[in-house]
């Protein structure tokens, strides 16, 4: 889901050293010779002393300065070079590049509308990869600042159907950006009319539907776990907040709202269903239904009301359970924006879970 933008702290430290060498006349002291010449009367007054080289003297009508002028090298212009910031994942190693799938190679499974009976999410970490960007200004500098790198995905607490075969499972993993710990669990009514592979038909009704909690793959409960300050926040709502209504029907469009009743945070997303895609999972292609919406998260701060908004984009594969396989937020604020998008790096294996309880 969307993560928030954080501020990030940019010092240029630029040091310019200038220096310039004098030769110093020897120090000491001498009399070679003393003349002496008494007179009486009157002398004419001596003629002004020439001015040492490397002097000016004023015009005669003004009032006699003398102005020391060294001779200082040409500097050159200075050109201020930024450095390259690092990227804000903690990579231990350059990514590497995932090889192109061979042309002809079809997904092991096809994308299914729904969840086929005897499917469960596999339990188990799974590798993912991070590929974004996130844009900051600082005083007068913009700085485009690379998210790239890799992490995990671990699933978790898979239950057991009931004898409508809902189920549900946690996806834990650390937040590229701030490094939380985010555990999201979630839970899958299938509607059990299709199978795998199945195409699904066209919406007839492009008008927006409010979907019920858990007709589909849906959030139930969000937990942030802060490493460094050791807060923890979370969003449990009353009700679901579905992702994709099931069985997928691409060009479906759907409005879900979960509220919080201890601190009423409001989750909202406006989605539309899309059709099968494709994805690189570093190799490997799998299969699934695109769902592209609006997230919009509400809550009261001791300012007032807060909103954050961002576009939402994932992809779900039923055929395996019903687990996102890429996702991608695309946030923007004030001067600050942030797209990242998050892909798995592997074809989980297929898991027939629990028996019906």
């Amino acid at each position: 889901m969307s993560k928030r933008l954080g501020l990030i702290g940019v010092v240029v430290a630029l040091g310019l050293l200038t220096s310039a060498c004098v030769q110093q006349p020897p120090q000491g002291l001498a009399v070679t010779q003393v003349a002496a010449d008494f007179s009486f009367g009157v002398r004419p007054a001596p003629a002004p002393a020439a001015a040492p080289a490397g002097f000016i003297v004023a015009p005669a009508t003004q009032t006699a300065v003398a102005q020391n002028v060294p001779s200082f090298p040409t500097q050159p212009a200075i050109t201020l070079t930024l450095p390259n910031l690092p990227p804000l994942l903690p990579l231990t190693q350059p990514l590497a590049a995932c090889p192109t799938p061979l042309e002809g190679v079809f997904p092991a499974l096809a994308a299914a509308t729904d969840v086929p009976g005897s499917v469960f999410p596999k339990a188990g970490s799974f590798g993912w990869r991070y590929n974004g960007s996130e844009k900051e200004t600082v005083a007068t500098f913009t700085f485009n600042v690379p998210l790239v790198g890799t992490g995990t995905h671990k699933i978790t607490d898979v239950t057991t159907k009931t004898t409508a075969g809902a189920y549900g499972y946690t996806v834990n993993e650390t937040d590229p950006v701030s490094q939380d710990v985010v555990s999201t669990t979630y839970g899958v009514e299938p509607s059990g009319t299709t199978t795998e592979g199945a195409t699904g038909l066209s919406a007839q009704n492009s008008l927006p539907t409010i979907v019920a909690p858990g007709a589909g793959l849906a959030i139930t409960g969000i937990t942030s776990y802060d490493p460094k300050t050791k807060a923890t926040s979370t969003f449990k709502p009353i009700t679901a907040l579905n992702l994709l209504p099931l069985p997928a029907t691409p060009g479906e469009q759907f409005t879900s709202v979960a509220i919080d009743p201890t601190n009423f945070a409001e989750l909202e997303y406006d989605g539309t269903v899309g059709a099968p895609v494709r994805i690189n999972a570093c190799g490997q292609l799998m299969e699934g239904y695109t769902v592209t919406g609006k997230e919009t998260f509400t809550e009261i701060e001791a300012a007032g009301i807060a909103a954050t908004t961002a576009t939402y984009t994932l992809v779900v594969a039923p055929q395996y359970g019903a687990i996102p396989i890429q996702e991608t937020t695309v946030e923007s604020l004030g001067t600050e924006s942030y797209s990242l998008t998050s892909t798995i790096d592997e074809v989980p294996p297929l898991d027939t879970g629990p028996a019906a309880g």
